[in-house]
């Protein structure tokens, strides 16, 4: 997805969704003292993610199918996670899913897992039955190793490449889904 067609499609379903993207707005919807990152993560604003190709699916009833992620020429959402995050960070992931279930994530949206060691394909599994975003399986943990990422659930927003954008909040009320969404838009058109 190109960062104009993300832009547009993010703007419309701030519309759709009620929540507006007009400036007078977006100041009142924004959180006080709104932050995104609160912590570490390893990945930073500007960060380069190589392309690489991992094994993806929404079920494990779908086909398990290759999936590029952190296309150089697009748009894509992300979400770092592992199925033993703490159970503190379960907020952050909820509410992706919520705004997965109404339509909200952008199509181009994905979940990457690890896990140390152990059976990550059975895991991947459960993650992807509790789930209704596309879960793809970092088998070797390429990602984590590269980036020295840590303190997951980490979100962050790729365009062509580089991070432009990362989120680790609870998400856990309707101005943090607002300001949410409307970072997306916001930082959808930088590279």
């Amino acid at each position: 997805m190109s960062a104009h067609s993300f832009r547009l499609a993010a703007m419309g379903l701030l519309i759709v969704a009620g929540l507006g993207c007009g400036t007078a707005d977006a100041g009142e919807a924004r959180p006080k003292n709104w932050r995104p990152v609160t912590m570490e993560h390893g990945v930073r604003e500007g960060t380069q993610i190589g392309e690489i190709s991992l094994e993806c699916g929404e079920a494990t009833t779908t086909p398990i199918a290759p999936k590029l992620i952190a296309p150089k020429h697009d748009v894509q959402l992300i979400t770092f996670s592992t199925p033993y995050d703490c159970s503190a960070c379960a907020p952050h992931l909820a509410a992706l899913d919520s705004l997965r279930r109404h339509g909200l994530l952008p199509q181009n949206d994905v979940m990457v897992i690890w896990s140390p060691g152990g059976n990550i394909g059975r895991e991947a599994n459960v993650v992807r039955n509790k789930s209704p975003r596309t879960v793809c399986v970092d088998q070797r943990g390429a990602l984590w190793d590269r980036h020295d990422l840590q303190h997951t659930p980490i979100t962050v927003l790729v365009v062509k490449g580089r991070v432009t954008y990362l989120n680790d909040r609870m998400l856990d009320g309707k101005a943090e889904h607002r300001a949410f969404l409307q970072d997306l838009v916001k930082y959808s058109t930088r590279n």
